[in-house]
């Protein structure tokens, strides 16, 4: 991972939803609605006031890819468990379409804006900061509260750094 902390970053900082995931779009009406502006709960609130990068919230999506994934595929397996690791490339599949298709279509809508580094080798580093970032959030939380879940943050932190996939759960 390269140093956030050694590049010069120009982009503006704005107020982001803090939590942004799956959970909190609704599709109602021919419409996307966004929901909960809080963010993490288990974060104080003056960070979560602060301004931020919008990437921080581009990567809360990105992660919840993730769990969309994983979840379908223990629901699936929960009844199929032979079938766990068969499926596991194909949830991996989606997950890498879904977040490909995101950003693809959240970096055209964003276009020239000021809060998205110009430069795509720094837009990536930060990227990449905040996806490890919210992994390892994700980490203390299913270890406090969903320990059979914690491939998923596991197998996040694992893909980011590089280091080839989790076998057999």
């Amino acid at each position: 991972i390269q140093s956030v902390a050694s590049l010069d970053l120009t982009a503006s900082k704005i107020r982001v939803h803090g939590d942004y995931h799956l959970g909190q779009v609704l599709w109602a009406e021919g419409d996307f609605y966004i929901l909960d502006f809080e963010g993490e709960p288990a974060r104080p609130i003056e960070q979560r006031r602060q301004k931020q990068s919008p990437l921080k919230d581009v990567a809360g999506m990105l992660r919840s890819f993730s769990y969309a994934a994983y979840a379908g595929l223990f629901a699936h397996a929960s009844t199929r468990p032979g079938q766990f690791e068969q499926l596991e490339p194909w949830a991996r599949d989606w997950q890498t379409w879904a977040s490909a298709a995101f950003l693809k279509g959240y970096l055209a809508a964003a276009g020239n804006a000021m809060f998205i580094p110009s430069e795509v080798s720094q837009r990536d580093a930060l990227l990449e900061l905040f996806l490890l970032d919210k992994a390892l959030y994700e980490l203390n939380y299913e270890l406090n509260n969903r320990p059979d879940w914690l491939r998923i943050p596991l197998q996040g932190i694992l893909d980011i750094l590089g280091v080839r996939p989790l076998v057999n759960p």
